[in-house]
């Protein structure tokens, strides 16, 4: 039979402090999870006070009539009627402001044509301030005979009406388009107006006419008689400050003129009138 090694006393010292080490550990453990178990349950306790609280809080701030909608302030309409866009936020008032849906609001104060963008802010405890940009006329459009006003995108606003105070030019050549080429007529003519605007503004003051029928040209009448003057529709502004420069001249050694042709580069095509 084998023989048992005698256990020597180092080794049962060794033995006897690896047990003694797995207690000390799970005793610590134990007093670690207690400890931590503790305080979870502690910070638990605290937080639903605190959700309770704080629930409660919102509650009463929320449907408390001392924060009740009394008043709208209006800032930025000139051509859109303030009273009117007080008229359909009428359902709002005398609901709770912090629990008022402003993007609702924005949505019913938004009913005009004229307003572009339209934003909204809580002032407490009983107001709230609408601040809005309005579109700017650009042309007067005329679609099956009757003038529109468009702005800068091209947006149909709607009837000019009679005396609109705005000196604009009015887009022709409209009639017989489909909905789709219309709108992009509109966009394509609204466009050309702004980069004349930006490359001769006082010139444009003179524009009567902007005629959009043809593809290949934009012919152009101005306010005061004389030739009709033809742009190239893709580059609109083409030797503008050249004609500009030398119109009085070219009237002067010319005299009576049928059209100024500006489409070609670096070109001014003049053609005579004829009697004939």
């Amino acid at each position: 039979m084998p023989t048992r090694q005698p256990i020597r006393p180092e080794q049962q010292q060794r033995y006897w402090r690896r047990q003694a080490n797995r207690r000390v550990r799970k005793a610590r453990l134990t007093r670690s999870l207690l400890r931590w178990s503790l305080v979870l349950m502690a910070n638990g306790v605290v937080a639903g006070l605190l959700i309770s609280g704080g629930w409660r809080i919102y509650r009463e701030a929320t449907t408390t009539e001392k924060l009740a909608l009394e008043q709208v302030e209006i800032d930025g309409t000139h051509r859109a009627s303030a009273e009117a866009m007080r008229h359909r936020l009428q359902p709002h008032m005398g609901r709770n402001l912090l629990d008022l849906d402003l993007r609702e609001l924005i949505a019913d104060a938004a009913g005009d044509p004229w307003l572009a963008e339209v934003s909204a802010r809580r002032i407490l405890p009983h107001t709230v301030r609408v601040t809005v940009r309005e579109r700017t006329p650009c042309a007067i459009a005329v679609i099956g005979g009757v003038a529109h006003v468009v702005d800068e995108t091209g947006y149909v606003v709607g009837p000019s009406g009679t005396g609109f105070p705005d000196d604009l030019p009015v887009l022709t050549g409209l009639d017989g388009l489909d909905e789709e080429s219309l709108v992009v007529a509109l966009r394509r003519g609204s466009r050309m107006i702004v980069r004349l605007r930006e490359a001769a503004e006082p010139w444009v003051a003179e524009i009567s006419e902007i005629d959009l029928s043809r593809r290949d040209r934009v012919v152009v009448r101005t306010v005061e008689p004389g030739p009709r003057i033809f742009l190239d529709p893709e580059q609109v502004t083409r030797n503008i400050a050249s004609y500009l420069e030398l119109r009085r001249e070219i009237h002067r050694r010319i005299g009576a003129i049928d059209y100024i042709d500006l489409r070609w580069r670096d070109r001014i095509s003049v053609k005579p009138f004829s009697e004939s």
